[in-house]
């Protein structure tokens, strides 16, 4: 069966729209840390791809961006965890505000 269900769709579009906050703050708050946008970028990658591997590791697998992607698709069809969902959220959420509460107190303190 292919049909998609309403509420496996929100799941999908609010996990795949964490995973961009999470991704863009991490960036962000490089990017105030360091004054090379590059070096921001390079270790923003390193840290993302690391931690897959350790999420991996110490099996917390529901945070890893490739268990992610590949149960997209039964999740869309409605089948999924709704623990794993829950955990996911509060995983990807409190990194995202505390990457953006760093950000934002570097940056008020950073001479211009």
């Amino acid at each position: 069966d292919d049909a998609l269900s309403n509420a496996g769709l929100t799941w999908g579009v609010t996990l795949i729209g964490l995973f961009l906050v999470l991704l863009t703050s991490l960036a962000v708050t490089f990017s105030t840390l360091f004054n090379r946008t590059m070096v921001a970028v390079v270790i923003v990658w390193f840290l993302w791809y690391g931690a897959g591997i350790i999420l991996a590791l110490v099996g917390a697998e529901y945070l890893s961006p490739v268990t992610i992607i590949e149960t997209l698709p039964a999740m869309l069809q409605g089948d999924y965890d709704s623990a794993d969902q829950w955990r996911t959220l509060v995983g990807f959420s409190l990194p995202s505000i505390g990457s953006i509460l760093v950000a934002i107190v570097y940056f008020s303190r950073k001479d211009l």
